[in-house]
């Protein structure tokens, strides 16, 4: 799979934070992101995710095939996207409807993916009792 954008630009509410960015990322290459707090490089990951619309430019992530690109590329900030009041099973549930289920866990039900992961029966604990590496 290739990523690319050309000409990106990106608003969060009235603020344009990135403006004509373009850039390829082929299979087995990395983008190095850099920059100081603030210029927009959570957003330029969140806008590749599908979290946030374009405002214009084209991002396109070529042999996809008919998945989109939030389907293809996810994004894991520093604060993990786990509700720490719902079970370890409802917060995985949550993920697997939203995102569907990959070829990998095809046939996997909530508990097959944690003795996968070797983490068997924790699914009805808080997912805030978690350790950082549970997590």
């Amino acid at each position: 799979m290739t990523l690319s954008f050309e000409q990106l630009t990106v608003h969060r509410g009235e603020r344009e934070i990135i403006s004509g960015l373009s850039a390829r990322v082929g299979a087995g290459e990395i983008l190095v992101v850099t920059g100081p707090n603030g210029c927009g490089k959570s957003t330029l990951l969140k806008t590749v995710a599908g979290f946030i619309k374009p405002a214009s430019g084209k991002l396109e992530l070529a042999e996809s095939g008919d998945r989109s690109i939030g389907q293809c590329c996810h994004y894991l900030g520093h604060e993990n996207a786990l509700k720490a009041a719902l079970s370890v099973s409802e917060n995985l549930g949550f993920w697997q409807k939203f995102l569907g289920v990959s070829e990998f866990g095809a046939g996997l039900d909530i508990e097959g993916a944690l003795e996968l992961v070797g983490l068997p029966g924790i699914g009805e604990i808080p997912a805030g009792y978690l350790s950082a590496g549970q997590k």
